[in-house]
Parts: C-alpha cells; sequence; structure tokens
C-alpha cells in the first residue's frame, strides 16, 4: 500500500511523541524519572497516591465513596473516574499509578490538538503537540509544568478547563442540546473543583456578555443558564462531601475553597505579590507575561487596524479575551478565599502562552510548515530518537514495584507486633497505605492536630495501635515500646 509523503511526516510526528510518553514511562520503571527532590518524593508522596488508595478499597469492596473525607475540590471528575477504572484492571498498584498519569499526559495532548485545531488545522496542530512536548520535556522539573504528571495538585481542573473551551468554541449553540451539554460540562467540571467557576465559568460569561451585546437579551437568558449549572455543581458537591453529619470530622481548614471573604483583603493583596516576587521564577513569570501580555497586545492591535465590529466576530479575540478574563480573575480571586495563590490553581497563567503563541504565527508560518512538513518531521523525529537515547540508561533495570527501605521497615515492625492503625505524621499516612505489603489504617497528623483529610472516616474513631514520628506523650499514652532506625520512630503502644 503506498502511502503519501504527507501521510509518513503525520506518523513520523505522532511516532516521535509516542518516544517521548514511552520515554517517561521507561524512566518511571527506572526509579529515575525525578520531578522533585527524588523519585520517592516525587511520585510517593501522600497527596499523590491518594486516589490510588481510595480507588483500591472501593474496587475492592471495602469502602463506599461516601466513607472518604475528600477536599473542598472532590476531584470526581476526571480523576477520581479514571483512577477506578484504572486500578479495576490493574492488579499492580504502582503500574496503575503510572498509568493514570500517562493518562493524564495523554489526554492533555489530545485536548490541546483539538482545541488548537479549532483556530489553525489538523497537521500544523500535530506539529505543534509535539513541539509542547519536547518543551514539556525540559520542563518537567518546574511548577506547575511537572504537575502533569501528578494526580495530586489539580491538573485535573486544568483538562476540564480545555474540554470546556473546545465545546464553548468551538461548538455553536445551533441546537438546544448544545446548550445543555455546556451546561453539563460546567456542572461535572464545578462539582470536581470550585475554582472553576473563577477560572472557566465567570470568564465565560463575562466574555459572552462583552461580545453578544446586540442579542443582550438571549445572551443573559444563557449566561444564566450556564451560571446555575455551575453553581449548582458547587452546591452539590459540597452538599454530598462536606460530611457534615461527621461531628470528629476536621474543622473544615481544607475545604473552605467555596467560601467568600471580605476581611483580609490587604494580607491577601501581600501574598499575590510574593507569589510572583518571591516564589515564582523568571522563567515562570515569562511564561505568566506571554499569556498575559501577547494575547492583550493581539487585541489591540487588532482593534486599532479593524472596524469594532469586526472584532466583535473575530473567534481569536474572543479566545484571547476569554483567557486575559480567566488570568485576571484567577489572580484576583485569592483576595476573597482562605487560601493563597500557588501554581496548582494557575494553569491558565502558566500554559495559556503554549495556545496563543501557535495561533498567532499559523497565518505566518503556516505555508512554511506545509511546504517543509516531511522535512520537519523527519528532523524532529530524529532530534527525538537522540534526545531519548541521550538521557535513558540502559544500565538501569525495569523494576515493576517499588518498596523504599523506611516502608520495608516500618513493614517488618508492625507486623512483629500484629497492629495495623495508627498516628503518622502526614507525610507517612497514604505513602506508607500505598506502598506497604500489609493491611493498615491510619489517621495523620500535623503536629497534634489531626488532619482528617484523603481518608476513610470510619477510621477515624478506632483506637490506636502505633504512632509514627509523633510524640506519644502529646496524644496522652504513656506506655510504650520504641522502635527506631535512622529518621523513623515507631511507637507501639501497649
Amino acid at each position: 500500500m503506498y502511502l503519501s509523503r504527507q501521510t509518513i511526516a503525520q506518523i513520523l510526528i505522532l511516532l516521535s511523541i509516542t518516544l517521548l510518553h514511552f520515554f517517561l514511562f521507561i524512566k518511571y520503571l527506572q526509579h529515575d524519572l525525578i520531578l522533585d527532590t527524588t523519585y520517592s518524593y516525587s511520585f510517593f508522596n501522600s497527596d499523590a497516591v491518594f486516589f490510588n488508595n481510595l480507588s483500591e478499597s472501593i474496587v475492592n469492596g471495602e469502602s463506599r465513596l461516601s466513607d472518604w473525607v475528600l477536599t473542598g475540590a472532590p476531584r470526581i471528575f476526571p480523576s477520581i473516574i479514571s483512577s477506578l477504572l484504572i486500578v479495576a484492571f490493574s492488579k499492580n498498584n504502582y503500574i496503575a499509578h503510572i498509568l493514570l498519569l500517562m493518562i493524564q499526559l495523554l489526554l492533555f495532548n489530545i485536548l490541546m490538538f483539538y482545541l488548537l485545531s479549532i483556530f489553525t488545522n489538523k497537521r500544523y496542530s500535530l506539529l505543534t503537540i509535539l513541539i509542547i512536548d519536547i518543551f514539556l520535556f525540559f520542563s518537567f522539573t518546574t511548577e506547575p509544568f511537572r504537575y502533569i504528571l501528578l494526580s495530586s495538585h489539580h491538573f485535573d481542573n486544568y483538562l476540564n478547563f480545555l474540554l470546556c473551551t473546545i465545546f464553548f468554541f468551538g461548538i455553536k449553540n445551533k441546537y438546544r442540546f448544545h446548550i445543555y451539554i455546556k451546561g453539563f460540562l460546567l456542572f461535572i467540571s464545578s462539582f470536581s473543583n470550585p475554582i472553576f467557576l473563577v477560572c472557566f465559568t465567570g470568564p465565560v460569561l463575562l466574555k459572552n456578555l462583552l461580545f453578544e451585546r446586540f442579542n443582550l437579551q438571549n445572551s443573559i437568558i444563557k449566561n444564566a443558564i450556564l451560571l446555575f449549572a455551575s453553581v449548582s455543581g458547587i452546591i452539590m458537591g459540597k452538599l454530598l462531601f462536606a460530611h457534615n453529619n461527621c461531628n470528629v470530622c476536621f474543622d473544615n481548614t481544607y475545604q473552605e475553597m467555596d467560601k467568600i471573604m471580605f476581611g483580609n483583603i490587604y494580607i491577601s493583596l501581600y501574598h499575590i505579590k510574593e507569589f510572583f516576587i518571591s516564589q515564582s521564577s523568571f522563567f515562570q513569570n515569562i511564561c505568566f507575561a506571554t499569556s498575559f501580555l501577547l494575547p492583550a497586545a493581539y487585541i489591540l492591535k487588532k482593534r486599532i487596524n479593524t472596524k469594532n465590529i469586526k472584532i466583535l466576530n473575530d473567534p481569536k479575540i474572543k479566545l484571547f479575551s476569554f483567557f486575559i478574563i480567566s488570568i485576571i480573575l484567577s489572580i484576583f480571586c485569592f483576595l476573597f478565599i482562605k487560601i493563597n495563590p500557588q501554581f496548582r490553581h494557575l494553569y491558565v497563567l502558566h500554559f495559556s502562552f503554549l495556545i496563543v503563541i501557535p495561533i498567532i504565527l499559523f497565518k505566518r508560518i503556516n505555508n512554511f510548515v506545509n511546504n517543509y512538513y516531511s522535512r520537519i518531521s523527519i528532523f524532529t523525529f530524529a532530534f527525538v530518537i537522540l534526545l531519548v537515547i541521550s538521557k535513558i540508561d540502559t544500565k538501569k533495570q525495569l523494576n515493576f514495584e517499588f518498596y523504599p527501605k523506611d516502608i520495608a521497615f516500618i513493614d517488618k515492625t508492625l507486623s512483629n507486633y500484629n497492629v495495623s492503625h495508627g498516628f503518622v505524621k502526614y507525610e507517612f499516612g497514604n505513602r506508607l497505605i500505598f506502598l506497604s505489603n500489609l493491611s493498615l489504617t491510619m489517621i495523620h497528623f500535623h503536629k497534634v492536630k489531626p488532619l482528617h483529610l484523603w481518608l476513610n472516616k470510619t477510621w477515624i474513631k478506632k483506637k490506636p495501635q502505633f504512632i509514627i514520628n509523633l510524640n506519644p506523650i502529646d496524644f496522652g499514652y504513656t506506655d510504650f515500646k520504641t522502635i527506631s532506625n535512622n529518621n523513623i520512630f515507631i511507637h507501639i503502644l501497649r
């Protein structure tokens, strides 16, 4: 069968993308994919492994979703749903963990491809995805880009952002069910993470009002339906996961993303300033500045050179206006909520330039890309092969489990004393449950304050049999035996 040069070029680009993903998978199996400090801390901290613990318990019939105490962003879609599906078909928790993360990366690629295809073409978009993946290859140790390979930092909210952007900017409301589909997407996304109201729903509604002022009555009705869907999702999530009937559950500190306050605006302004000055590097601020200033400059140039009525009908202007509004609201919403600005809530600030730049450049370089598409695909394929070969250590073996020495020591000690429930510092909590060969339950603490979060609430009233890296005396226990190894102190209660 004869394949055209263009088809072969597209196959080479797809192979290049696949090689980059395969590289990450191999590095993970070699215990050599380090995103932050160490391999163990990158992938197996107590936040990162929670969804696997929850999914395994539910799949094995040991609990129900309603038994688990989640944060104010319960992350049902897509994180928990995809985790349940993966764990149901994989008996190896270690492999299931990386599969969830690789699917997250794959979904990011697919959604970016379809979004770019709306404003460019498919061949150009496919090449752009490869370039983005190469960029990410060199940026995976930097926040927030490394969060693509973590399940604990709300990247699923950005996936929902991309999905809704595709539907809202790629599908016109020709039929009534289109508005219902969009309403459902807003509902499930806001249900999964309340901050979606700020980063997507609010900006898209403001964009609608700004560009549909000639049909204001219909615009208000449509926007009211969409706003109702998003707010309903937040309310539903709060009703289902607030655990108000659990009088021993924690004090809701981590579930107040949906509570608006006006008393700490000055302090919040300080934290916003510090986020950009102290917490963000030059590279991170460049990503933010490009995401904000480039679309603003494009709109300004179009406004100068084009009549006002044409601007209102320009799809790129609508998209870029939406990004700008989303960035502004995403930053300043922290004036009124209890948490400080964090990279995991501000993806639109640091990822938007990956969408804006290809769209702006499309008309300028598309002819060049078309003329040299085959050569570009061969060059990028060769580059990716050399990159992968240079970064993979073939002397390192592939591992299909991860059982670090600290977990082995804890397992051996708990097994010797036949205990299975205890109090632990938070960094040991879900990590120990995930990596241990024993069937354990535990309550994690920050100092002596119980952090009843990311755990099964049926464990809360159980009496502890051991305490790890906390002082038993602080909890009123004086009769105990201590076994230690390096920085691990296990107190067996008598």
